[in-house]
């Protein structure tokens, strides 16, 4: 049975192919119902941010509008399109017309308050939240923790946030991919107990500045953690009882030991600020926020210097230099191809629960029967606790790899964490932009493929 042409421009977005903006203008929408046409977009703004996804979305939403002026549901999916394309006013105009056509539509009116917030229409936004209604307990969360994100880009806007993190280069020593290659190699040389360890989003939902600023902030905080454990742990999963939020109350003091902190640097805020994003923008900003406030001295890089070794072939370089490694990852077969792409002649691997929760990681990796935490962490952390001797060790376990490095770094051994990069490795599409950076042509195809992790 051959694809119609709704189902064909799905395919070309997913599968990376052809050229999809140019094949949506060409379909006669006239033979498609207006909830199909929808449903096909939003599959096209979900997985297309590579392949003009967006763009096909715009196209098809714009459309249904030119048809129905009233289609809310089309305003509101337009304004997401607007605000991902960084035309925040656009997405306020288009939010504002979704809400009136449908003014009992919670989410719709969130958003409404999110864009008023994201144009620094402050008053408007509250009010935006103070009509609501809200009958359950998700929504009254969903409304206090936006009103919460209006409040810190208030206190927090593009431009201080720029002024935190030019401070924490000023204030500490910040290494350039080349300096980081160089510590690497000292320490392999060496046989000395080392570190580098990357903070990215993830572990800025558990970075806590200051007691204040936890109770001011509380509703945000709140949402991005409870929000962080189900997107990697799942629903049913309960951090109060399995003692993970305990750890990750004290993750910010404990990756103080790393030798090199990896932590979020200007250009990605600044994207962060340019779409409004309610969750990573405290997260990423948090992180900094820590360092300034509560770190007096510590070895400081950008946190993509793991993409940045490998596309420089530092990493490779120093690779060549080992005759053993071990690998932490939930990818089976990592253990070869290390092998086959560095020539390193032992590897052996230490295999982790895939964190398959993620949303991004759907149809990539598959289920783990176990979860990572709490048995198998601590059991891959007593098992650590020996001495290396100098063995050098490739992290990609999400944020509990940052616990592994530590330890491990405090056993003599030398701890890289490299994170989701052994995915590309691996040609599984776990970020939007792996496709193109490690040459994966069809990530649409991925029923075959094993685990993969953060």
């Amino acid at each position: 049975m051959s694809q119609s042409a709704l189902e064909e421009i799905v395919s070309l977005v997913k599968s990376r192919s052809g050229n999809p903006v140019a094949y949506a203008g060409t379909i006669d929408y006239s033979a498609y119902d207006d909830f199909s046409i929808l449903i096909a977009a939003i599959e096209c703004k979900e997985f297309g941010w590579e392949t003009g996804g967006l763009e096909v979305a715009e196209q098809m939403f714009k459309h249904l509008l030119s048809k129905n002026p009233d289609y809310a549901a089309a305003f509101y999916e337009l304004a997401v399109v607007h605000r991902y394309q960084r035309r925040l006013r656009e997405a306020l105009t288009c939010a504002v017309q979704a809400s009136c056509k449908a003014p009992d539509n919670v989410s719709y009116a969130v958003f409404l308050a999110h864009m008023f917030y994201a144009n620094g229409c402050w008053d408007e936004g509250n009010a935006a939240l103070d009509r609501i209604a809200p009958t359950n307990p998700h929504d009254r969360a969903q409304i206090a923790a936006m009103r919460g994100f209006g409040d810190y880009l208030k206190e927090f806007p593009r431009e201080r946030a720029r002024y935190i993190t030019d401070a924490i280069r000023q204030r500490h020593y910040w290494m350039s991919v080349e300096e980081v290659a160089q510590a690497i190699k000292s320490a392999i040389r060496s046989q000395q107990g080392f570190a580098l360890v990357r903070l990215g989003d993830g572990e800025g939902t558990f970075a806590r500045v200051n007691p204040e600023d936890e109770r001011r902030f509380a509703d945000l905080y709140g949402y991005c953690r409870r929000f962080w454990v189900k997107f990697l742990l799942g629903e049913s999963f309960d951090p109060t009882w399995t003692g993970y939020e305990a750890l990750t109350a004290h993750l910010m003091p404990f990756v103080e030991q790393a030798d090199i902190l990896g932590v979020a640097y200007w250009d990605w805020l600044d994207y962060e600020y340019s779409i409004a994003a309610e969750r990573t923008i405290p997260c990423l900003l948090n992180i900094n926020r820590y360092v300034l406030e509560n770190i007096n001295c510590i070895t400081l890089c950008n946190q993509d210097v793991h993409l940045q070794l490998h596309r420089t072939g530092m990493l490779a370089e120093i690779m060549r230099e080992l005759q053993s490694v071990s690998v932490i990852s939930c990818l089976e077969g990592l253990d070869a191809r290390v092998k086959e792409m560095f020539g390193v002649k032992n590897v052996d691997i230490i295999r982790i629960p895939s964190e398959n929760h993620a949303p991004h990681l759907a149809n990539i990796v598959n289920r783990s029967s176990v979860s990572h935490f709490p048995k198998v962490f601590w059991e891959v952390m007593h098992s650590l606790a020996r001495p290396h001797d100098g063995k050098v060790f490739l992290i990609a376990a999400g944020t509990f790899g940052k616990y592994y490095a530590c330890v491990i770094k405090k056993h003599g051994g030398i701890a890289l964490d490299m994170g989701s990069i052994v995915d590309g490795w691996m040609k599984l599409a776990s970020r939007p932009f792996y496709a193109s950076a490690f040459g994966i042509e069809d990530t649409n195809k991925s029923g075959e493929m094993s685990d993969s992790d953060k």
